[in-house]
């Protein structure tokens, strides 16, 4: 995927931070789940549809085939598991957790594979150094900002997060999706501390 691509990528994805900010600013929890369980139902029928020969697949393809990575043409994309992990964090985790989790994953994920691939040569685990230091200084404010009282669960959390982010854990041999993975580690972790 050429950089270009991935920037456009980041920013659909960098724009997933609409929901944790609504969420904090004025929707209740109600109407954030609800809203979310809509996206994510009309994402999983597109992830059905575009897997047949058929107008959906041609538009998708024609829209996004640049942007999705080698295992998303066949399996689910990125932006599905950014919506289930968006269900299941405001689902499972008090508020500022759970929007401090989401924006850590829509703004330090996005910088973390910019940053990186642009400018990372020095490798750590499976990521870059430099997209990895990008990702825990973001993540770190991030943290601080949304949960002020709670500087060392938030510095916690973000180390925990750039280890899952660089690390690129699989399960029984499959990747497990970091769309899905950071933002309940970072939220698993602060709730754990904070509570």
């Amino acid at each position: 995927m050429g950089f270009r691509d991935e920037i456009a990528r980041k920013s659909i994805h960098g724009a997933s931070a609409l929901i944790p900010l609504a969420y904090w600013a004025f929707a209740p929890r109600w109407l954030a789940l609800s809203v979310v369980a809509c996206l994510l139902a009309v994402a999983v029928a597109i992830e059905l549809a575009r897997r047949r020969p058929g107008p959906v697949n041609r538009l998708v393809t024609a829209w996004f085939g640049g942007m999705l990575r080698p295992f998303e043409k066949s399996g689910w994309s990125g932006a599905t598991f950014v919506l289930l992990a968006g269900l299941i964090t405001i689902a499972l985790f008090p508020q500022m957790i759970a929007v401090a989790a989401l924006l850590v994953l829509a703004i330090s994920d996005s910088l973390a594979s910019l940053i990186g691939s642009r400018f990372g040569k020095a490798r750590f685990l499976g990521g870059s150094m430099v997209g990895s230091g990008a990702f825990f200084v973001s993540a770190a404010a991030i943290c601080l900002l949304v949960l002020p009282f709670a500087p060392v669960a938030g510095l916690l959390a973000s180390a925990a997060a750039t280890i899952v982010e660089a690390a690129k854990f699989r399960v029984r041999g499959v990747p497990l999706d970091d769309n899905l993975s950071v933002p309940l580690v970072v939220a698993g972790v602060l709730w754990l501390l904070i509570r």
